[in-house]
């Protein structure tokens, strides 16, 4: 059960109810993560009931769907995701949670190869976000290749928006644009994770 503060799911040993279990956390993905760790947990012979309150206390790694800032009712998250499997994970989680029409994802592409290589991938992997900006590729030491950028990525990404220049001029641009009860999530691996600092 996806809730605004985290999801509630219960946990099965064969037929037998082991635990209920309630995660800060949204999204399958930690549903799977949280359900290793109690098996592995009552493998070893550990009493789970007298774990579970503590799997509620964990709230995340840095970077993976943390969120940075609020302000006007707007909520501001930065998550490493810079491959197209991890974008979609993050995203379907954020919908689940606040809903597909409000998310805004911010996409910072992660090196020349990466986005040519995985154009295709990339392109499917925003399906849960209400609006998509796109901005100039982080090149991570690589040199240009020609016809790869966040301008031509946009152009064939359906529904996209280009904002070029640096993440605080992105953050300027979007900034206007937003409005209460938004979402934002920068996703990338590299200067996009400074947009929270720039939009507060």
């Amino acid at each position: 059960e996806y809730q605004k503060d985290g999801t509630k799911f219960d946990v099965y040993y064969g037929n037998n109810l082991l635990a209920s279990v309630k995660i800060q956390l949204a999204g399958v993905h930690n549903v799977y993560n949280t359900l290793a760790v109690i098996a592995a947990l009552n493998e070893n012979g550990n009493d789970i009931n007298g774990l579970i309150p503590y799997f509620y206390d964990f709230t995340g790694m840095g970077r993976r769907f943390q969120k940075v800032c609020e302000f006007s009712g707007i909520e501001v998250f930065d998550d490493y995701a810079h491959h197209p499997t991890e974008i979609k994970v993050t995203l379907d989680a954020a919908a689940l949670k606040y809903g597909k029409e409000n998310i805004v994802a911010v996409f910072q592409p992660h090196r020349y190869t990466r986005l040519k290589g995985l154009w295709e991938d990339f392109r499917t992997a925003f399906e849960n976000s209400g609006r998509i900006i796109v901005t100039d590729v982080y090149a991570a030491s690589e040199d240009p290749i020609e016809g790869i950028s966040g301008k031509a990525f946009s152009k064939d990404l359906k529904g996209s928006e280009y904002f070029e220049g640096s993440i605080q001029n992105v953050a300027e641009k979007l900034k206007p644009t937003l409005k209460s009860g938004d979402v934002v999530i920068g996703v990338g691996a590299g200067t996009i994770t400074n947009l929270g600092k720039y939009l507060a």
